[in-house]
């Protein structure tokens, strides 16, 4: 049991690491919206571009074997939105 909480403290710790906002219940850890910049999403998409995987699987967009993938406005490749 004292090893799940030494567990639990540490991702706690990492989430406060992350600026979220965190509320401990007796019962529950309660974590607020995590906010993506624009700067991160740029450092997706362009770190997507470099990516040879992902540039084969744009290409098979709107095909059966692309069906969980789908291209936002934003150009950014998602995995079931």
């Amino acid at each position: 049991m004292s090893s799940l909480m030494v567990k639990e403290l540490e991702l706690i710790e990492k989430l406060c690491d992350m600026n979220l906002g965190l509320q401990l219940g007796p019962n529950h850890i309660r974590c607020s919206t995590l906010k993506v910049t624009n700067a991160f999403l740029e450092e997706i998409r362009e770190k997507q571009g470099n990516d040879i995987e992902l540039q084969q699987i744009v290409g098979w967009l709107y095909t059966k074997k692309g069906k969980t993938f789908k291209m936002k406005s934003d150009g950014i490749l998602r995995f079931r939105d």
